[in-house]
């Protein structure tokens, strides 16, 4: 018997089908056949009749699992409690149709890419400009010129500059990106800032092992994108809280095993989104039994 899930999602390939179905017949050149135009026009007429109604049966759908996610029962999951860490959403890019963003621990400071990307000279010899500006803001650091004209990027391996070429390569295989900070850095609970998604010298290995993987999922919720999430940051940042906190009452867990990663709009008409997020705790096996239980 298919779950909810599946029920939502093969009446959306169904949806899918009917309207490739309603395209072709559109665009069909029938024009030279009166009987042959007047038979599509009819059948144009029922398949956009059986769209409205698959298109409803998908909505109703879509409450029934978020209702049942609600209602879900209490785990019974045994997790090894931590000390929890308390999150902030610290950046935000707020588009037309999709928010995307990070959220990091409270106490650790992102360093001001905005500042550090201006006046930035690049060099006309094809240099990956993203590996640029990640010297750039290293450099915007330290005070050092960001024209790499005159002071090209330093090609000795043994350089910081290369140094941080390689870990930036690194990072990017696992999706992540350097940050730098003239804070001291602890490398005190290292595992549980790694599963909040901050790694240093200390813990990079949990990244490189997969040690601690993160299980991403996304979900559709009725809400109106352009009214009740981008008038405002602080607004945004209120549903985020509201979210991350009925998500992880839910599932009994931590609020910093859960992150939001973007939201993107789906049906204005309909006023739908969907919010992708990761669950990620500070044991490998929790998180396959956190995540596993949200898929049930």
């Amino acid at each position: 018997m298919m779950n909810n899930f599946e029920i939502v999602y093969a009446i959306r390939q169904h949806i899918t089908g009917v309207e490739y179905k309603l395209k072709q017949l559109k665009y069909e050149n029938v024009q030279n056949n009166r009987e042959r135009n007047r038979q599509t026009v009819a059948q144009i007429n029922r398949l956009e009749a059986a769209l409205i109604n698959l298109r409803s049966m998908h909505h109703d759908g879509i409450y029934t699992v978020y209702s049942q996610l609600i209602k879900r029962p209490q785990t019974g999951l045994r997790m090894n409690h931590h000390a929890e860490i308390e999150m902030k959403t610290t950046e935000l890019d707020i588009g037309d149709n999709e928010i995307v963003l990070k959220m990091t621990p409270n106490r650790f400071q992102l360093d001001d890419r905005k500042s550090a990307l201006k006046d930035i000279i690049y060099p006309s010899d094809g240099t990956d400009r993203h590996l640029i500006n990640t010297i750039a803001r290293y450099r915007t650091l330290i005070n050092k010129s960001k024209d790499f004209i005159l002071e090209p990027i330093e090609s000795d391996p043994s350089s910081i500059e290369m140094i941080l070429i390689g870990l930036e390569n690194f990072v990017r295989q696992y999706g992540g990106e350097i940050s730098f900070s003239n804070s001291d850095l602890s490398f005190a609970n290292g595992t549980e800032y790694a599963a909040c998604g901050i790694v240093n010298l200390g813990n990079i290995h949990l990244l490189a092992t997969d040690f601690i993987p993160t299980a991403k999922f996304s979900i559709r919720l009725n809400i109106d994108y352009d009214r009740d999430l981008t008038q405002s940051k602080a607004q945004l940042k209120t549903f985020l809280f509201r979210f991350v906190k009925e998500l992880t009452d839910l599932l009994e867990c931590q609020q910093n095993f859960v992150r939001v990663f973007s939201i993107e709009k789906l049906d204005q008409r309909r006023n739908l989104v969907r919010i992708h997020f990761g669950l990620t705790t500070t044991e490998r096996n929790q998180t396959i039994d956190l995540a596993k239980h949200f898929q049930v």
